[in-house]
């Protein structure tokens, strides 16, 4: 009986043990987890104050040569390169890049609206966009941006057009806040936003502005589509006949053979070339312990050449 009751109490404690034995082992995986989540939280915070340091450098940057070159810059200065940092445990990355090289989708609103329409139109057919598709994203995207339900045209969508969708939802009626938004505008297709993607950004304002002293050569369908009938040849020789170091004034641009050619021209397309730029994006990689953080940053210059972050956006590039 005795032997029994000792076998019983063996088989106890060794169950007991078993149990003991579990819970240590998940109790130090959860530990192990929990430190590597926390290192991990660390190192993300650590690769993001990397980046608003390249952030502060760049508004630093661009200030000073802003200031030295009376508000103008030009491809030879090499602010546009893309530049390395190396910081203990990590380091940063940055590119700076003009935002009025891109076509400001937030310019189909105002007194300007329909002359900027048109472009949006002529640059998507520039890209290979059908033309009936084109002028149905072009009027989507006027009625998303306006603040009434009225459609525009007979191209146009507002809340009726979304609602009906499997998934519904509402026309916006306000400014886009990034350029992604213009995925979910009627009309546009995966494909259709990966072609014109590249070339386009949503500002703060409703300005359509191209600074021909820093527009790439490969942005060349911008040019083209802001001053229609100007095709995509006559614009890629615009842009690599300019000076070296740039136009000094708007009217020394419009000297250019091509560009004084060009006839019935809009007034909103007369405005647009401009010599000065007073928004920059600059795309950011802080990085610590193998770890990145991506940031996009929107910088405005006052009058007095000092740049304010607008906004900034955290993760990949979309």
């Amino acid at each position: 009986m005795r032997r029994q009751q000792q076998g019983i109490a063996l088989i106890v404690v060794l169950l007991i043990l078993s149990v003991i034995v579990v819970l240590a082992a998940n109790m130090a995986s959860r530990l192990g987890l929990n430190i590597r989540r926390t290192g991990n939280q660390l190192g993300q915070h650590q690769a993001y104050f990397y980046a608003l340091s390249g952030e502060a450098y760049a508004e630093l940057a661009l200030h000073r040569l802003l200031d030295k070159n009376d508000g103008i810059l030009d491809p030879s200065q090499g602010w546009d390169k893309k530049q390395s940092f190396p910081i203990d445990g990590g380091g940063v990355t940055g590119e700076i890049k003009d935002a009025r090289t891109c076509f400001n989708l937030n310019s189909l609103t105002g007194n300007a609206a329909e002359a900027n329409r048109k472009a949006f139109q002529a640059l998507l057919e520039d890209l290979g966009v059908e033309t009936f598709q084109a002028e149905t994203v072009a009027y989507s995207l006027e009625d998303w941006l306006d603040q009434d339900s009225d459609v525009t045209g007979s191209f146009g969508a507002e809340d009726s057009e979304y609602e009906g969708k499997a998934h519904p939802y509402l026309a916006a009626n306000a400014p886009m806040v990034d350029k992604s938004e213009l995925r979910v505008v009627n009309g546009v297709s995966a494909e259709i936003y990966q072609k014109v993607s590249p070339y386009i950004c949503a500002l703060d304002d409703d300005k359509l502005k191209v600074n021909i002293n820093t527009i790439a050569e490969k942005d060349a369908v911008v040019l083209a589509a802001i001053f229609t009938p100007m095709t995509l040849k006559d614009a890629q020789q615009v842009i690599s006949g300019r000076p070296k170091n740039g136009y000094d004034s708007v009217e020394a641009a419009w000297a250019d053979p091509t560009l004084s050619g060009l006839q019935n021209l809009t007034d909103s397309a007369k405005e647009a070339l401009v010599v000065k730029s007073d928004r920059f994006f600059v795309e950011l990689e802080g990085r610590y312990q193998n770890r990145p953080m991506y940031m996009t940053s929107l910088l405005k210059k006052d009058d007095s050449n000092k740049l304010t972050v607008l906004w900034r956006r955290l993760g990949g590039h979309l």
